[in-house]
């Protein structure tokens, strides 16, 4: 039996839910660090969008960071304080 849609069309349409499904799944990993009430180095850089050299300069500036094992965690709510305490 035939197709009626086109091959062209075929490849679009996947492409299109393949992109879909990815941005959802992105979205939702975002969603999950928002609710978490710590966050790793990547997380938290994820959370603010800035660098790993700018996080280490707030580390240094006095952010706090707790280690686990090999795994570094920042409280959310220390990042929220820390941004608080550094208003112009």
């Amino acid at each position: 039996m035939n197709s009626i849609l086109s091959d062209s069309f075929k490849a679009d349409f996947t492409n299109s839910v393949k992109n879909l499904y990815l941005e959802a799944l992105e979205q939702a990993r975002r969603d999950m660090s928002i609710t978490k009430e710590y966050l790793t180095v990547i997380e938290t850089m994820e959370y603010m969008q800035i660098s790993r050299s700018t996080l280490n300069k707030w580390l240094l500036e006095g952010l706090s960071i707790y280690r686990i094992d090999n795994k570094q965690y920042i409280k959310k709510s220390e990042l929220h304080n820390f941004i608080d305490q550094h208003q112009v």
